[in-house]
């Protein structure tokens, strides 16, 4: 079956400045068939009132506040199990990134044609250097096991999330990871896909945002990314 429509869907934490150009790479869509659930995660400034302002003439998008700290990997999570429809596309966008193909609903509706396809990923820009780290992952290769090559945009057929358990979500006293929700949503998808795919246009405009990097942050998505990869996939 053919997929006819993309869900964005995008965890939201004091991401105000960026919003506009967020929401603007949305609405610039050739192909209109897209909605937008924006979650914001309790941020302290205002990226909620923001995001209702520049979305309240479109009912296409979705902006919620969760009235408790979630996090981006179980936002995401969450928000994908309520679709597990063979005709809708799940992309992973974050608050502080952006759109930059205004083709790129059409491209990833034109890949998922193939039905067997489950998973797929675009390559992307670097706002400091243009650097794009996506690259091919080959069938026979264990996601768990390579370098780290499935970045943005990431996509999925809402329709396979079902088939996971939460615990790949969860370290082992069953709380939701905080960090490295890039790997730790996009690994276990990959690894129970029929068919996976590398997009070689360029849709995605990664914002390196250092203000908020701590040696803690990045010592802690670390270990995430460890501990998710010896462990592997649960079923």
């Amino acid at each position: 079956m053919t997929p006819n429509k993309v869900i964005f869907v995008t965890p939201m934490f004091n991401s105000e400045e960026y919003l506009p150009e967020l929401v603007s790479s949305i609405i610039s869509q050739k192909n209109q068939n897209w909605e937008h659930v924006i979650v914001d995660d309790m941020s302290n400034d205002k990226s909620y009132e923001k995001a209702l302002e520049l979305t309240k003439k479109d009912s296409r998008f979705k902006v919620i506040k969760s009235n408790e700290k979630k996090y981006p990997i179980r936002i995401t999570i969450e928000e994908s199990k309520k679709y597990q429809d063979e005709n809708v596309i799940i992309a992973m966008i974050d608050s502080d990134d952006a759109l930059m193909n205004n083709n790129t609903v059409d491209i990833i509706l034109n890949h998922y044609s193939d039905e067997e396809l489950d998973t797929a990923w675009t390559a992307h820009y670097w706002d400091v250097h243009g650097m794009n780290i996506s690259g091919d992952l080959y069938p026979d290769e264990d996601p768990y096991e390579v370098d780290w090559t499935t970045s943005h945009l990431k996509t999925f057929r809402s329709s396979i999330v079902k088939n996971l358990s939460n615990k790949n979500f969860k370290d082992d006293q069953g709380k939701w990871f905080k960090s490295a929700s890039d790997q730790v949503v996009y690994l276990p998808l990959l690894y129970i896909s029929r068919k996976r795919k590398f997009i070689s246009d360029i849709c995605y405009l990664y914002r390196v945002n250092l203000k908020g990097a701590t040696n803690t942050n990045t010592h802690n998505q670390q270990s995430t990314v460890n501990f998710i990869r010896k462990r592997g996939f649960i079923k």
